[in-house]
């Protein structure tokens, strides 16, 4: 979104890009509340443990919508988002911004994002 290359990453972290994400109205919300690296895996397999945690978490920011981001997370978290109420910006999975994914999923988010209704609550209408 914010045409950070990999040597951005590198230099700098994603701490920075993060935080212009949340100046910019947009939180991030990990469906697993901790880091999970790959001698955790199986905590991937047990994510669907984490979807009323995640979705209690985005109802909290009262937010204008959601972007679910991770295709193979659409299906898990779609019904309950709208369950709570709350405003899902997307009919379908969105890719995750990783390797040759990168392209679609600017367009897809951008595309998501733009469904946000204009509000004074929000810098520029986002959530």
């Amino acid at each position: 979104m914010y045409g950070v290359t990999s040597h951005d990453l590198a230099q700098r972290g994603k701490r920075p890009w993060l935080e212009r994400l949340h100046q910019d109205g947009f939180y991030l919300i990990d469906l697993v509340p901790h880091p999970v690296n790959a001698s955790q895996a199986h905590l991937r397999r047990r994510r669907a443990e984490y979807v009323n945690d995640c979705v209690q978490r985005a109802s909290e920011l009262n937010p204008d919508g959601v972007i679910v981001v991770k295709k193979d997370l659409y299906p898990l978290l779609q019904g309950p988002i709208r369950a709570a109420g709350l405003t899902l910006l997307h009919d379908s999975g969105i890719a995750f911004p990783l390797g040759n994914t990168r392209g679609e999923f600017i367009t897809e988010f951008n595309t998501a994002r733009e469904r946000l209704r204009p509000s004074s609550d929000a810098p520029d209408g986002a959530a």
